[in-house]
C-alpha cells in the first residue's frame, strides 16, 4: 500500500478507536519535547480530534447531569446534525407545565395570532332613557385574561402582564348613557360546561392560588373573594361561582361610574334574543400566549383548552379540549406513543409526555415567531428570570419550565457556542422533597448544551515540533 493510502486507512480507524481518546488526553497535557509527530498520526488532522473531544464533553456532561436526577428521568438534545443525546427518549413521564406548550401551539394553529375573545353586556330590552328594566347580562366569551387593574398589579411582573380590562367594559356601558338597572347584573358562563375544576387535580390547588375556578366567564383568574388590596391575592376554600363573582365585581365597577344596580350580582343565563349594550374584545391571542408560556398561567391555559374543545367539537370542556390537543399532535406527525393529555395546564398528574415528543414539539415552536417570542428567556423574563442568569447563558436560552411537587421539567432551545440552535427536553419525576428532584440538574444540562462545541485549541492537537 502506498504511504498516502496507508495514512487514510489509519486515520479512518483511529477516529473511532480508543487510540483517539488516548491521543486527545495526551494532547491536553503538557509534555516535554519529543521527536517529530509520525506521519501516520491523528495529530496530522487536529480538527477531527477537536470535534470528537467536543462530542465527548457534551455526552459526558449530559450523562453527569442525568445521573444526578431521579431514576424516572429523560433527556433528549438535538441540533441540525441530528440527535446528539438521548436518555430514555420514549419514556412517558408527568410533564407539569411543559404541557402548556402543546396547548398554546394547538390554539395558535386553530385560530391564528389575531384571534380575540369577546365579552358582551346585554339586556332583555334596550336601555330606555338611561334605564334598563330587569337584569343586565354579563356574558362570558371564554376570555382567559379578563380582570381588574388591582388584580393585574398583584401578579409577578405587574404592569407588564397581559390583561383584558373589565374596567374598559364598564366604561363602555356607562358611555351609552345607562344610569340605572332595576334588576341585577347576571353573569353568564354557559359557553363552557359547569365543572369548576378538573377531576383528579390535587385538592391543594383549590385552596391556594395555583388555579382559580374555571368557567367561560371568570374575572381575576377565577379567584373567589378577590379584594382590591395591594400585595394580597384572592383567597378561597373551594371551587366557587366564577360567573357570580364576575357579576359582583362588575356591579361595583358600574356603581363607580354612576350606574346604579337594584340587586346584588349573581350567576345565570341570558335571556334569548337579549339586545347588546356593549362588548369588549380581549388582547390578541399572540399576547395572551405570553401569559400561558412566559408566566405559566394555569387558569388561562385551561380556558384556552376549553375554547379549543368548543371550537372543534362544539362542547367547551376539559375532555373535548384535551382530546383535540392529543389528536392535533398526532396529526402533525409528532411521536405520540404513550402520550396522555388530561388537562391544558399540566397540573394533572395523569398527563404523560416523552422527551422525544417535547423536542419535536419545540422544533415546531421555534419555527413560529409568535410561540418562540412568548417563551421565558433565561435570566431575563417570566419563570426563567431567576435561573441561568450567568453571562454566557442569560438571554441565549428560551424554554418552558415545569414544576410540581414530584416533577421538574424544562424544554426549549439554546444557542450553541457555534451559533447553531439546539433543542432540548428534560423531564424528571420523583418523590416529594427528593433532593435529586431539583432544577439544578436540568439547568446544568442547559449549560453543557450552551458550551457545545467545547473544542480544545487546535494548536495543542497539531503535529509536535522537532525539539
Amino acid at each position: 500500500m502506498r504511504p498516502v493510502r496507508a495514512v487514510v486507512a489509519l486515520l479512518a480507524a483511529a477516529s473511532v478507536g480508543s487510540a483517539l481518546v488516548a491521543d486527545v488526553a495526551r494532547a491536553q497535557q503538557p509534555s516535554p519535547p519529543s521527536p517529530t509527530t509520525p506521519v501516520l498520526s491523528v495529530r496530522r488532522v487536529p480538527s477531527l480530534v477537536a470535534d470528537q473531544v467536543a462530542v465527548n464533553r457534551l455526552v459526558g456532561g449530559l450523562d453527569a447531569a442525568v445521573a444526578a436526577a431521579p431514576p424516572e428521568a429523560c433527556l433528549v438534545v438535538s441540533d441540525p446534525s441530528g440527535v446528539r443525546f438521548a436518555r430514555n427518549p420514549d419514556r412517558p413521564l408527568v410533564p407539569a407545565s411543559t404541557l402548556k406548550v402543546a396547548t398554546a401551539a394547538v390554539a395558535l394553529d386553530l385560530w391564528g395570532p389575531d384571534h380575540r375573545f369577546v365579552t358582551t353586556v346585554s339586556a332583555a330590552s334596550p336601555p330606555d332613557g338611561g334605564r334598563v328594566e330587569g337584569d343586565l347580562y354579563l356574558i362570558g366569551g371564554g376570555d382567559p385574561v379578563l380582570g381588574t387593574a388591582g388584580y393585574a398589579a398583584s401578579l409577578p411582573g405587574g404592569p407588564g402582564r397581559t390583561r383584558s380590562s373589565l374596567e374598559a367594559l364598564a366604561d363602555s356601558v356607562a358611555a351609552t348613557g345607562l344610569r340605572e338597572v332595576t334588576g341585577a347584573v347576571v353573569g353568564d358562563g354557559s359557553r363552557h360546561d359547569t365543572a369548576r375544576s378538573v377531576a383528579g387535580w390535587d385538592p391543594s390547588y383549590l385552596v391556594g392560588d395555583t388555579v382559580g375556578s374555571l368557567g367561560a366567564l371568570r374575572v381575576n383568574g377565577g379567584l373567589n373573594g378577590w379584594v382590591e388590596e395591594p400585595g394580597r391575592s384572592g383567597r378561597r376554600g373551594q371551587p366557587g361561582d366564577p360567573a357570580g363573582e364576575a357579576a359582583a365585581i362588575f356591579t361595583t365597577l358600574l356603581a363607580q361610574r354612576g350606574v346604579t344596580v337594584g340587586s346584588p350580582g349573581r350567576s345565570g343565563v341570558a335571556s334569548p334574543g337579549a339586545s347588546s349594550v356593549a362588548t369588549h374584545a380581549s388582547p390578541p391571542l399572540s399576547a395572551i400566549l405570553g401569559e400561558v408560556l412566559r408566566w405559566s398561567d394555569n387558569g388561562a391555559s385551561e380556558q384556552l383548552l376549553r375554547e379549543i374543545g368548543l371550537g372543534v367539537s362544539g362542547a367547551g370542556s376539559t375532555a373535548t379540549g384535551a382530546a383535540t390537543v392529543a389528536a392535533t399532535l398526532a396529526r402533525w406527525g409528532l411521536p405520540t406513543t404513550g402520550v396522555v393529555v388530561a388537562d391544558g395546564s399540566g397540573l394533572h398528574t395523569g398527563n404523560r409526555v416523552t422527551c422525544a415528543l417535547l423536542v419535536a414539539l419545540m422544533e415546531r415552536v421555534t419555527a413560529d415567531p409568535v410561540l418562540v417570542e412568548n417563551l421565558p428567556v433565561a435570566g431575563q423574563s417570566g419563570t426563567l428570570a431567576g435561573r441561568l442568569t450567568e453571562e454566557g447563558t442569560a438571554g441565549l436560552v428560551r424554554a418552558k419550565t415545569g414544576t410540581l411537587d414530584t416533577v421538574r421539567a424544562l424544554a426549549g432551545a439554546a444557542l450553541g457556542g457555534d451559533g447553531r440552535l439546539a433543542h432540548f427536553a428534560w423531564v424528571s419525576n420523583g418523590a416529594r422533597d427528593d433532593p435529586a428532584l431539583s432544577v439544578t440538574w436540568p439547568d446544568a444540562a442547559v449549560r453543557v448544551i450552551r458550551a457545545f462545541p467545547d473544542r480544545p485549541p487546535l494548536d495543542a492537537l497539531g503535529p509536535s515540533r522537532v525539539p
